[in-house]
C-alpha cells in the first residue's frame, strides 16, 4: 500500500484552509447549515423530554430493548426518532452546505452536479446506515432470545453483554456514518454516479483508519456544542418555566452557528482526506490497465473522473 500522509497532517491542513478562506465558510456554507444544526440540537431535547413519545413510535422496538437495558432503550429511541426527523433538513439543508463548501474548495467555474444526483448519493449514504443499524437491532434481539433460552436472563448477565453490544454497535455506527458523510463529498468531487460515490466513500472511510481518527475529534467537537446547547438552553428554557425570551433565542442561533461552523470543517476535512487518498494511491506500484487499477482480487475504477481535487 502506499503511503497517505498522517491523520495530524490532514487535519493541520484543513484546519489551515477552513481559516484561510474563513470568510466565505462562515457565510453561505455555514448559514445554509443552520437549519439543519438546530434541528439536531433541538429534537433530542423535545423527544427525550416526551415520555411517550419513542414508546408511541416504536413500541415493539422500545419494549424488546427494556428487556435488555433500558438506558439502551432509551437512547436509541431517541436517536432513531431525532434522526428520523432530521433527515429531511440532511437532504435539504446541510447537502447544500456542503455543496458550496466544497465549491469553495474546488474553486469552481460554475460547474456543478445536478441536486438530485447529490441527493441520491446522500439517500444512499443514510440508507447504509440505517441498514448497519437494523443488523445491530436485529443481531442484538436474537442475542437476548439466545440468552433467554440458555437460561440468562438475570440482570446482572445482561448488563455486561449489552455493554459489549454497545461498544460493538458504536464502531460499527461509526464506520457507516463515515461513509455516509463522504459520499456526498465523493459525488461532489469526482463528477461520477451514485454508485462510484458510494464506492469511493466505503474505501477512503474504512481503509487505512484514517478516517476514523480524523471524525473522533470532530465528534467530540459536535458533542461538545451539543452539550454547550443543553446547558445553557435547555436548562435556561427549564428554568424560565417553559418560556424562551429574546436572549435565550438568540444564544440557541448562536450556538446551532457554531454547530454549522464545525459541520463545514467536518466537509473540508473530508475534503482534504479525498485528496490525500487520491495522493497517496498514485504514488502505489499497482498495475494500471486502462483505468482499471488492480488490488489482489478488487478492482476499483480509478479513470480521469475520480478527482477530489482540480490538478
Amino acid at each position: 500500500m502506499g503511503k497517505h500522509p498522517s491523520t495530524t497532517k490532514i487535519m493541520r491542513k484543513s484546519i489551515f484552509l477552513f481559516l484561510r478562506n474563513i470568510h466565505l465558510f462562515s457565510s453561505s456554507p455555514a448559514l445554509l447549515a443552520v437549519p439543519y444544526s438546530a434541528a439536531v440540537l433541538l429534537f433530542p431535547p423535545l423527544v427525550s423530554s416526551s415520555s411517550s413519545s419513542s414508546a408511541a413510535v416504536f413500541p415493539a422496538l422500545r419494549n424488546r430493548l427494556d428487556a435488555l437495558s433500558p438506558p439502551l432503550a432509551r437512547v436509541l429511541a431517541v436517536a432513531l426518532v431525532s434522526s428520523l426527523f432530521a433527515f429531511p433538513l440532511a437532504i435539504s439543508s446541510l447537502l447544500l452546505a456542503k455543496t458550496r463548501a466544497v465549491g469553495v474548495l474546488k474553486d469552481e467555474d460554475g460547474r456543478s452536479l445536478p441536486l438530485p444526483v447529490l441527493v441520491a448519493a446522500q439517500l444512499c449514504g443514510s440508507s447504509l446506515r440505517w441498514g448497519v443499524d437494523a443488523a445491530c437491532l436485529c443481531a442484538l434481539f436474537v442475542g437476548s432470545d439466545l440468552m433467554d433460552d440458555l437460561g440468562f436472563s438475570s440482570r446482572g448477565m445482561r448488563i455486561p453483554i449489552a455493554g459489549v453490544g454497545a461498544v460493538l454497535y458504536s464502531i460499527l455506527m461509526s464506520n457507516a456514518c463515515i461513509v455516509s458523510n463522504l459520499s456526498a463529498i465523493v459525488c461532489m468531487c469526482s463528477e461520477g454516479g451514485v454508485l462510484r460515490s458510494i464506492l469511493g466513500a466505503c474505501r477512503v472511510g474504512i481503509g487505512g483508519g484514517a478516517a476514523i481518527r480524523l471524525a473522533m475529534p470532530m465528534n467530540v467537537g459536535l458533542a461538545g456544542v451539543e452539550a454547550l446547547f443543553r446547558y445553557r438552553v435547555v436548562r435556561g428554557y427549564g428554568e424560565r418555566g417553559g418560556t424562551a425570551d429574546c436572549s435565550l433565542v438568540v444564544e440557541g442561533m448562536f450556538i446551532a452557528y457554531l454547530y454549522s461552523l464545525l459541520l463545514v470543517l467536518d466537509t473540508v476535512v473530508g475534503f482534504v482526506l479525498l485528496k490525500s487518498f487520491r495522493e497517496g494511491e498514485e504514488e502505489e506500484d499497482g498495475r494500471l490497465y486502462g483505468g482499471v487499477k488492480m488490488y489482489g482480487n478488487l478492482l476499483l475504477v480509478m479513470d480521469e473522473d475520480f478527482r477530489p481535487y482540480k490538478s
